[in-house]
């Protein structure tokens, strides 16, 4: 099981997650926590300086 601060370390706000989103994160392996946060990474980096937020969008950003 996951570590939910694991998450928030790598900068993932859970704060607009459902509880069963949470359950989906807390039953990810490490490894696929490692690629969550890698594809994370690679998304904002092609995002540009200023890209618009979602009201309600989700966890990951």
């Amino acid at each position: 099981m996951t570590d939910l601060s694991r998450l928030a370390e790598l900068g993932f706000d859970l704060e607009l997650a459902t509880p069963e989103q949470l359950a989906v994160l807390q039953s990810l392996s490490p490894e696929e926590i490692e690629l969550l946060a890698e594809v994370k990474s690679r998304l904002e980096e092609a995002a540009g300086d200023v890209e618009g937020h979602m009201d309600g969008g989700g966890f990951c950003w």
